[in-house]
């Protein structure tokens, strides 16, 4: 019994000391490229202090009996482009060097590790266009996860897309970390979908 608890133990530790290296060495790779990076992310910066800071989807554009009959959905569906302001300035940091541009900036309210995605994305894009990237890998998201839980229960499958609908998806793609937040999501449903057994139980205590 200790043999095994002691093997779990060395286990949990093997794997989060990977995810460690790999998820800081991604974010060291991520902050070596070069690109329009800092041109793209300060123009979103201005573009988003110019302009309202949480702006609502619906709210402003429904009639008012849609409005009262909607209530705290409609209410709810705003963007925070707060901290996608927040997410473009740790993305051109200054720092002596790659470590501590990486590093020492931080939001703490939002996991920052989607700027290994955001700025080889800024290399290309600037902000307002990156919402529309973020739309279609959404719509490619929820197409895949579809198909992969479709193969356990089509009835699952069609009420996870409708809950994914229902959770804010209107907004889910205007704003950085709640669309970063669904591409882990469908990442990991289509994985569980398909990984076999005995793979999962490795990990299992």
């Amino acid at each position: 019994m200790t043999r095994k608890i002691i093997k779990s133990i060395t286990k949990g530790l093997f794997v989060y000391l990977l995810l460690i290296s790999i998820c800081c060495s991604l974010l060291f790779l991520s902050f070596s490229l070069d690109g329009d990076i800092e041109s793209n992310a300060s123009i979103g910066i201005c573009k988003i202090s110019n302009g309202e800071i949480y702006p609502k989807v619906l709210e402003h554009y429904l009639p008012m009996p849609w409005t009262y009959f909607l209530s705290s959905w409609a209410h709810y569906l705003q963007q925070d482009k707060f901290t996608d302001r927040e997410m473009l300035k740790a993305a051109i940091a200054p720092g002596d060097n790659i470590f501590e541009r990486a590093m020492v900036p931080e939001y703490g309210r939002y996991w920052h590790g989607y700027l290994v995605f955001l700025r080889p994305v800024l290399m290309f894009f600037p902000y307002e266009e990156i919402k529309y990237l973020g739309l279609i890998v959404h719509i490619l998201g929820i197409s895949i996860i579809y198909f992969s839980v479709k193969r356990i229960s089509d009835f699952l499958a069609k009420g996870l897309v409708v809950s994914f609908l229902l959770y804010g998806w209107l907004t889910a793609w205007l704003s950085f970390q709640f669309y970063s937040a669904y591409f882990i999501v469908y990442a990991a449903g289509s994985l569980v979908t398909r990984i076999k057994k005995r793979h999962i139980l490795y990990f299992s205590l």
